[in-house]
């Protein structure tokens, strides 16, 4: 669509810009503050995105950690 005036008062102009994107990859170890804990898993702050990380994928028998869902971090 050209740049300019339209029919119906419709302008239309071409912007230049710049953006810095946050896009985390699969498998990549990212730093977070736990912001809350329920029954199901922790909500973690990693920047601007909030994280859900479910029970199952923190304690087993072999890592030593004990799951409590009820105690929220200060």
């Amino acid at each position: 669509m050209p740049t300019g005036m339209h029919p119906g008062g419709t302008a239309v102009f071409t912007v230049p810009y710049d953006a810095i994107v946050f896009k985390p990859f699969k498998g990549e170890v990212l730093n977070g503050i736990v912001k809350s804990s329920a029954a199901q898993g922790l909500f973690v702050q990693c920047g601007p995105l909030q994280v859900f990380i479910a029970k199952a994928n923190l304690a087993d028998d072999n890592n030593g950690l004990e799951w409590r869902g009820d105690n929220t971090p200060p």
